[in-house]
């Protein structure tokens, strides 16, 4: 274990402190544990679980179990980003049954919910299902890993939003996916964004067209100034011509 692990683990296991007589979630985790011991695994804290890997699908097995006993949502998310939804495909019901229930903002700060929604094998149905999750201007903010798992498997779904957003306050958060498309029109996309001025950007606020929740507009529109625009883009344009002459060799 690195010492940043360590550090990060150590700091995990000092915040578990349970009651002398434990119920409700506390007891389910105990328990969890307990039964993971039993297996052959020296699991004494919660933070085991959390940050080490999970490849043992009997391990998976007893999270599921008692996945249905926690209730803090951090903890949820926990168990759900352990289990691997290809063995135990429910788990993507669960965490999107979680993940339906937020505001855009906290969906945001719900990235291993998006990580395991993000996880399922890719049907049409499916990656229809992952659309619908980022097809409004709030939506499509908050779930970032969503749309990277849209991006590498159904380009061609995601790609009208991304040049529909592109006009507004989510201007840097389409900037990766037009890097990820590689092709002509979606290059140029990031030359005009690496070379965009003051005006030009506040144009496109002026002018945007779609609307959003005053809380993701206000949060999208602090970051997505012209500097931070002209940045990203020159840095994903470096990538894309090293790309290109890695390509030609």
């Amino acid at each position: 274990m690195s010492k940043e692990a360590e550090f990060l683990y150590n700091m995990a296991v000092s915040h578990e402190v349970y009651p002398e007589e434990p119920d409700g979630e506390s007891l389910a985790i105990l328990n969890m544990l307990a039964e993971i011991r039993e297996l052959g695994y020296p699991y004494e804290h919660f933070a085991d679980i959390e940050l080490r890997p999970v490849k043992d699908a009997e391990i998976m097995k007893i999270l599921l179990k008692y996945y249905p006993q926690v209730e803090s949502l951090f903890t949820k998310e926990a168990i759900l980003r352990k289990i691997d939804p290809k063995k135990f495909p429910i788990v993507i019901e669960w965490a999107f049954a979680e993940y339906k229930e937020l505001s855009p903002l906290e969906k945001q700060g719900m990235s291993g919910l998006q990580e395991v929604i993000a996880k399922g094998k890719p049907s049409e149905e499916y990656l229809n299902f992952l659309l619908s999750l980022v097809n409004t201007p709030d939506t499509y903010s908050a779930g970032f890993l969503i749309r990277e798992r849209l991006v590498r498997s159904a380009p061609e779904k995601l790609r009208p939003y991304t040049f529909e957003f592109y006009n507004g306050v989510l201007l840097m958060d389409t900037l990766k996916e037009f890097a990820r498309y590689g092709d002509a029109e979606s290059e140029n996309m990031l030359r005009r964004a690496k070379d965009i001025t003051e005006a030009e950007l506040m144009d496109i606020h002026k002018n945007q067209k779609y609307e959003m929740c005053v809380t993701m507009h206000e949060r999208c529109r602090a970051y997505c100034t012209a500097e931070n625009i002209r940045y990203e883009a020159k840095r994903l344009l470096r990538k894309l011509e090293k790309k290109k002459a890695e390509n030609a060799r």
